[in-house]
């Protein structure tokens, strides 16, 4: 008898015990950064940006089916680009993929960062930058 008791005892009280995250914990996005943009300066051409970003952004292996090696997961970069032209310039975006949020396979405009060029010359980054670009 003394079992089931202490073992019912046990059970409520593993049955009041409650947990709770930060608020932070919930709205925070934790994010792995793949490229540094920090030594990006504008005015920097795009040549010299190519050369201070890697050019592949590695994200891991994956095991070769049927085998025991591994390869590297890379994502060339810039994964995207597209050309504007707006107030008789011409802008060239280069989108890096920068973070992964959700590691789903496909590559969300939220995880790219816009660097946006205008006649060559590095003159902003970012996905505000780029909208104001756009709605110029």
């Amino acid at each position: 008898m003394k079992k089931y008791f202490v073992f019912l005892l046990s059970f409520i009280v593993c049955g009041c015990v409650t947990m709770t995250a930060s608020e932070e914990d919930l709205t925070s996005e934790k994010r792995i950064h793949l490229v540094n943009f920090d030594g990006l300066q504008k005015g920097m051409t795009s040549q010299e940006v190519l050369s201070v970003l890697k050019k592949n952004s590695f994200l891991g292996y994956e095991i070769k089916e049927g085998s025991t090696t591994f390869s590297a997961i890379e994502i060339q970069g810039p994964y995207r680009q597209e050309t504007l032209e707006k107030t008789g310039h011409v802008y060239t975006v280069l989108y890096y993929l920068n973070s992964i949020l959700q590691p789903d396979g496909i590559v969300a405009d939220d995880e790219l960062m816009p660097l946006i060029f205008k006649d060559d010359q590095l003159v902003d980054k970012g996905w505000d930058a780029l909208f104001k670009l756009k709605n110029k």
